[in-house]
């Protein structure tokens, strides 16, 4: 995995629980109900980690994160607790002064300690990605049975779908019915929250392509919305004039970071890669540009005004 510092300091410094592909998970002393999340600043497609960092990701993904759930998920539960400044509300007073946190208010974030479920709940409203691939393999590996005569870009019909995955290092398929059978409070929670993205976002001339959920259990039995959520990491954006049956819109995501690897690998192992500098920092700006369309603010002024301070009621 590629070097972080603010990674490596809470390494040091925090009793570790889960290291993923771009976010590391701490426990905190004191508080055996919360973790510590941080997002580093990886880079992950195809389910492997590249040799390239991106700067600036993890605070883009920390503070989209933050502002979905402050500005459309208050009222559903989810595990956020505390971000920005607050966040030292739950860790040693040392953690202010360390050389090399300085920026750990704009990556990490408390959330409450959940019992996750062992499935990706992936909610698409095209056929494109993965889907697309093996709709034109004539594969129906979730089941759906959807028409003949699709092209990239088609609205899925009766869409938004659920296209759950396993989360193993393959994310293999899973046939819908079985989930929504197994899960249905979980998975009537992953499309009402991608169906009210999706409204927020439609008025404002953007569209909500598929994003990838995470849900867990709390104690009490609550569900709740869980890791990142609808980030340019976990979600297809695209611009809503640009969408055109027949063909890919241009991403406004990590399909730019998928598409160059796809690109450079051509037929070879998929090893990790060092992107040329020209593509790591378009892919930079994509995701800041993305922030900024979304939440009217760009991540100076996310930072200048401590837009990223949060801790729930």
């Amino acid at each position: 995995m590629s070097h972080d510092v603010v990674e490596a300091l809470l390494d040091a410094r925090l009793p570790g629980v889960h290291k993923g592909k771009v976010r590391s998970t701490y426990a905190i002393p004191g508080y055996p109900h919360l973790l510590l999340v941080l997002a580093t600043n990886r880079l992950s497609t195809h389910n492997v980690v590249h040799r390239s960092q991106v700067p600036q990701k993890g605070a883009v993904l920390t503070a989209l994160t933050i502002f979905w759930f402050r500005e459309l998920f208050k009222q559903t539960p989810n595990h956020l607790v505390a971000a920005g400044r607050e966040i030292y509300r739950y860790l040693p007073v040392s953690f202010r002064t360390v050389q090399g946190l300085e920026d750990l208010e704009y990556r990490a974030i408390i959330v409450d300690k959940l019992d996750m479920i062992s499935i990706e709940f992936v909610v698409r409203a095209y056929l494109t990605g993965s889907l697309y691939a093996a709709y034109t393999r004539g594969g129906d590996p979730y089941g759906l049975a959807l028409p003949s005569g699709l092209v990239e870009m088609s609205p899925l019909p009766n869409g938004p779908l659920l296209t759950p995955t396993d989360k193993s290092e393959t994310d293999d398929p899973l046939l819908t019915k079985d989930v929504l059978a197994e899960y249905p409070r979980e998975s009537a929670l992953a499309l009402q929250s991608f169906n009210r993205v999706q409204s927020f976002l439609l008025r404002r001339g953007w569209t909500l392509v598929d994003s990838k959920l995470e849900i867990g259990v709390r104690p009490d039995g609550t569900i709740c919305v869980a890791d990142e959520v609808f980030t340019p990491d976990s979600s297809r954006y695209a611009l809503t004039e640009n969408i055109v049956e027949g063909r890919a819109p241009p991403w406004h995501d990590k399909q730019v970071f998928r598409d160059k690897a796809e690109q450079i690998w051509g037929s070879h192992h998929r090893a990790p890669l060092q992107f040329p500098r020209e593509v790591v920092n378009h892919g930079r700006d994509t995701y800041l540009a993305l922030l900024a369309a979304l939440t009217g603010y760009n991540l100076l002024d996310w930072a200048a005004d401590h837009r990223f301070d949060y801790h729930r009621s």
